[in-house]
């Protein structure tokens, strides 16, 4: 009975050490998914921004429609187009079509007080990401009002400058932070380990006592380190899943920066760093404690 007694006790006290372990890595995996997912977002906001750089070219007035036709078929073969499933992002406005849509956005009908019309055709082209920083945008601005037909080419040159400058402002800041906060994370994973096979050392000594080798005894904790570092990755991937659809389903917007394939690719990567940083720590901590003497056991 008393035998019996201190058996369930071991094993309590084996699973409490188990759940100890299991509940930190997942709380460290938590951390760096979280910054992962940001990462994700902040590229996806990027990336959405820059395919929206266009350029507004505006025609001359009264423009045939054979130039415009000209100019639309030229644009359409320049580089710096993007093209989407094989199609030009190319938008053409004819002035009427604008006029309108002034007047039903101000409400005022300048056509009644003004003989010319200051509104002009244009062209809206959408940039290709290459072409998207303010100095490609200003070459191409001034190549743009040399063709025939063409009044004037703007674009939003502080937007577009702002834009590049706080995206790689905001890339390395998330990068130098990421480095360290895994650096940090692997060591609190590894010193969780650490004090979890603690308790476990006096029976990796009377193993060897009996006989046992040394891969023979690493083997059992080696296995546990890892299943227990895949597991907490599973659960901090569930977590981050669930938080994500939360935040979804509170800001609809943010479903625009949503990244499925490359948020299932990065809890894939965080359960499988939670394996490996299981694996090693408890794969050192065994070693160390195989070469440990006995004086060295009760030290």
């Amino acid at each position: 009975m008393g035998k019996k007694k201190e058996h369930i006790q071991k094993k309590k006290l084996g699973s409490f050490s188990s759940l100890t372990v299991v509940i930190s890595l997942t709380l460290s995996l938590c951390v760096i998914g979280i910054l992962g997912s940001l990462l994700l977002h902040t590229k996806k906001l990027a990336d959405f921004i820059k395919n929206n750089i266009e350029l507004h070219v505006y025609l001359d007035p009264n423009i045939p429609q054979g130039s415009v036709n000209k100019l639309k078929t030229l644009f359409a073969i320049k580089p710096y187009v993007k093209t989407i499933d094989g199609e030009e992002q190319i938008i053409y406005i004819s002035e009427k079509e604008a006029i309108e849509k002034f007047i039903s956005e101000t409400g005022e009908d300048f056509t009644e007080i003004l003989d010319v019309s200051p509104i002009r055709s244009s062209f809206i082209l959408k940039i290709s990401d290459e072409f998207s920083s303010s100095q490609q945008l200003k070459k191409l601005q001034k190549e743009i009002e040399l063709m025939q037909g063409v009044f004037q080419v703007d674009f939003r040159e502080d937007l577009v400058d702002d834009i590049n400058q706080n995206i790689k402002l905001i890339s390395i800041v998330l990068l130098l932070f990421s480095a360290l906060l895994i650096l940090a994370v692997i060591i609190l994973m590894n010193n969780t380990i650490r004090l979890a096979l603690f308790s476990q050392r006096f029976i990796i000594r009377s193993m060897q006592l009996v006989g046992a080798t040394n891969v023979f005894i690493s083997k059992p904790f080696v296995l546990r380190g890892a299943f227990q570092g895949f597991l907490s990755g599973l659960i901090a991937s569930s977590f981050i899943i669930g938080m994500l659809n939360y935040a979804y389903q509170k800001i609809e917007d943010l479903r625009l920066l949503e990244d499925s394939k490359s948020l299932f690719l990065l809890l894939g990567i965080i359960s499988i760093f939670g394996a490996l940083v299981g694996l090693i720590s408890t794969l050192v901590s065994v070693k160390k404690y195989l070469r440990y003497s006995l004086d060295e056991l009760y030290g």
